[in-house]
């Protein structure tokens, strides 16, 4: 809200399915997985004040979407877009998942071919690296019990939920605790300056999130 919008918080998956990959199975994981955590079926409304954010537990399932092209090119120029589009955490999930089904012209092409790519984008705020693990794992184990018929099989219930830990979090980030925190970093920090690294161009007045990686080695110091 702060920037009207950005992608700096986004982290896209891609995967490019075969063609015996079942479609309805991957669908019907993805909805037992956002069904189990509730994060990802969660939008954030403001606070008083708007001074927080206050996390609303919703029922409906997951939107899906689905498009056909006609070229890879078409495809890559969507997925960019798709990717970069920012969310509205006030209205939509913290998940989006988008299936593109690339269908040739089998009477023009001299190798015909179909390709499915899904994408499903994260918004940070509900999914980290540590999570990766943890939805591909539940993904392929939903997805086999879909193909295997056994479409009644579920995963042991969470003990807890993110808000848990939220709440959690606020009780005990309180009086001596939180002033014990406070003091450790203020005490840490004190004495030290900003690093101004010399650069060959004035920093932009305003974050782009534009950056790049420069590989260099530093001689053994003696």
């Amino acid at each position: 809200q702060y920037e009207q919008g950005t992608n700096a918080y986004h982290i896209p998956i891609i995967f490019e399915l075969n063609s015996d990959i079942r479609i309805e199975g991957i669908k019907y994981a993805l909805q037992q997985i956002v069904s189990r955590h509730e994060v990802l079926r969660s939008t954030i409304e403001s606070g008083d004040q708007q001074s927080y954010g206050i996390q609303k537990v919703h029922d409906e399932p997951l939107p899906i979407e689905e498009i056909a092209l006609e070229s890879k090119e078409d495809c890559n120029t969507l997925l960019k877009t798709d990717i970069n589009r920012p969310f509205d955490l006030i209205r939509e999930y913290p998940i989006r998942v988008k299936f593109y089904t690339i269908q040739s012209d089998k009477k023009a092409s001299v190798n015909p071919f179909d390709k499915t790519i899904m994408l499903i984008t994260f918004h940070h705020v509900a999914y980290d690296g540590w999570s990766m693990n943890v939805f591909l794992r539940e993904l392929f184990t939903y997805y086999e019990a879909y193909i295997n018929g056994n479409i009644n099989y579920q995963l042991p219930p969470l003990e807890i939920q993110y808000k848990d830990y939220a709440v959690w979090q606020r009780a005990y980030l309180t009086g001596e605790i939180l002033e014990k925190q406070l003091r450790y970093w203020k005490d840490t920090l004190e004495g030290y300056q900003t690093l101004e690294l010399p650069t060959d161009f004035v920093r932009p007045s305003e974050i782009d999130y534009s950056g790049a990686s420069q590989v260099f080695t530093l001689n053994k110091v003696i």
